[in-house]
């Protein structure tokens, strides 16, 4: 499910057992999700522990609340497939898990797909933070397009040879590429200031994914702007599968993030 579907946020709250929780969030809810809760289906899982200001030690919980009108859209559209559903999960914990699994500093993903880009907090596996925006890859090509006044689709190509250091003409793509990337830059650096500022926490690196993350020239631009590392990790990179699939698989991982953490919930 995109984050734009769901609202999601970091709970800190005394430490106690899974029944206390449970009851405790029954109770508290309302104070952490602003949407009435007879509209809704809540989850929650156990992200972390951290140990505040006071001394005290405290559970981290992600709590995740969900449309119930869009539960059922998904059950109706599975059971026209002729499918069964089992389960429903944010994109940014399948992203996670496939991402961040044995990572136990804090890592800010940036998934730019091609309507929207997801912009998570997480480490060892585990949704911490969440936000998202609707610059993306469509709007860099459309940005090429308008720019260069041509078809959207040779804007594509022109995005995916020539990268961000390219040029065309008397056109560096940079200039009209940058500020699109810029607003998610933006984005995410309002992202990590809240999460490091209300958690205590930092950010130690940022792992690019999504299809526009294979934009040449990417990393080196978002750790100029973020001040730290950037690198694409390739979700398939600690999985076994035959080698016969290798060639085929080069350079596809980043758009296959979410499938292989979606494809990995059963394992881990």
């Amino acid at each position: 499910i995109s984050a734009f579907s769901v609202f999601t946020t970091l709970a800190e709250v005394p430490i106690m057992t899974d029944s206390e929780m449970k009851k405790f969030i029954d109770l508290q809810a309302q104070q952490y999700i602003p949407l009435p809760l007879s509209t809704i289906a809540l989850d929650w899982m156990r992200v972390g522990e951290r140990v505040d200001e006071s001394g005290l030690k405290k559970n981290q919980i992600l709590l995740v609340a969900v449309p119930k009108d869009l539960i059922a859209k998904y059950q109706s559209i599975f059971q026209y497939a002729g499918l069964k559903l089992i389960s429903l999960e944010v994109e940014g914990m399948s992203l996670a898990r496939a991402l961040t699994k044995g990572k136990s500093e804090n890592q800010l993903i940036i998934d730019i797909g091609a309507r929207s880009t997801s912009i998570s907090i997480a480490n060892n596996g585990l949704l911490k933070f969440l936000g998202q925006t609707d610059f993306a890859g469509s709007s860099i090509t459309q940005t090429i397009s308008s720019g260069l006044n041509i078809h959207p689709r040779r804007s594509e190509d022109f995005k995916k040879e020539r990268g961000l250091y390219g040029s065309s003409g008397e056109h560096e793509l940079s200039t009209l590429i940058t500020p699109v990337l810029d607003v998610i830059l933006y984005e995410a650096k309002r992202i990590i200031t809240n999460f490091e500022s209300n958690y205590g926490e930092k950010v130690a690196s940022v792992i690019l994914s999504g299809g526009s993350s294979n934009l040449f020239g990417i990393e080196s631009y978002f750790e100029s702007k973020l001040g730290m590392k950037a690198i694409k990790v390739d979700p398939f990179k600690d999985l076994n599968y035959d080698k016969i699939l290798e060639n085929a698989l080069k350079g596809i991982g980043v758009n296959l993030g979410v499938a292989v953490g979606v494809a990995m919930k059963a394992y881990v």
